[in-house]
């Protein structure tokens, strides 16, 4: 069996970070052929569980780079890792000696909360106001309590700042670190930081066999789409991708604006018997 991954923001998604009806349909009459599909995204349940909504994905979605894993029928995480704790304290002294304010993902009882300081950079204020109004996480202006669940740690500055914080970090052991400009600024670069087992990769890794797919195809369009693409059988790089990343897929497919991942599984869904 076959299953299809794709990330969203940039792959997936319009560049106004929707999914369009085309895209949907042809997805869903892909799904409705039998295609196991489901996405990887550096996004949280809180906006993806609503950018999907329309598409009958029934597999549980990888979510926040591979540190989770979320199932959207029971509204659960059934897998997740965390930063251990020994880490946190010489971590966050190293990124207050940059001057930057970091949002700090936590878990605590199947519910994210999101421990940031005052808002000041414009960029982070936008990202605070278009995730605040949602069930999924809890924002929470305040230090980080002890003893919490540290999923990961995202930073969005400006590439100076960004780049003399990743010399410091890069080599700590036991962290897995992403850095890369974003996709709708590109003014932004986006730092994010992990448990060293943390990734696209392995949580792909882990569906694959829980669910015993023998073969798998990727889309992407970053440089956090990597990994994904190192341990798939198939990637394929959207037309507006990194260089990076056109560089190692198996070939480059349309533009996220032409809905180019969603018509290539719905041509693949039209031949059953490629997909068993």
């Amino acid at each position: 069996m076959i299953l299809y991954i794709s990330d969203l923001d940039g792959t997936l998604l319009t560049n106004s970070a929707m999914i369009s009806a085309t895209c949907k349909d042809l997805i869903n009459k892909a799904i409705d052929n039998k295609i196991n599909f489901t996405i990887a995204t550096a996004r949280t349940p809180a906006t993806v569980v609503n950018i999907l909504k329309g598409i009958n994905i029934s597999m549980p979605i990888i979510t926040m780079n591979g540190s989770t894993i979320y199932d959207m029928k029971t509204s659960k995480y059934i897998y997740y890792s965390t930063i251990e704790n020994n880490l946190l304290a010489p971590l966050q002294a190293l990124i207050k000696d940059e001057n930057i304010d970091p949002f700090i993902y936590c878990m605590n009882d199947n519910h994210l909360f999101v421990y940031h300081n005052k808002l000041t950079h414009p960029y982070q204020i936008s990202f605070y106001n278009e995730r605040n109004s949602t069930s999924y996480k809890t924002f929470v202006e305040k230090p980080l309590p002890d003893d919490s669940q540290v999923l990961y740690f995202t930073i969005m500055d400006y590439e100076n700042k960004v780049d003399s914080l990743y010399k410091r970090i890069k080599d700590i052991e036991g962290l897995s670190i992403t850095k890369y400009r974003d996709t709708y600024n590109k003014d932004i670069i986006n730092l994010e930081i992990y448990h060293s087992s943390s990734s696209k990769a392995n949580a792909i890794k882990y569906l694959k066999n829980y669910f015993h797919f023998d073969k798998l195809i990727t889309f992407g369009d970053n440089l956090n789409d990597i990994q994904m693409f190192q341990v798939s059988d198939e990637c394929y790089a959207v037309e507006n991708a990194v260089d990076e990343l056109k560089q190692i897929a198996t070939n480059i497919i349309g533009a996220n604006t032409e809905d180019s991942v969603a018509h290539f599984i719905f041509e693949a869904s039209q031949n059953p018997s490629k997909n068993c």
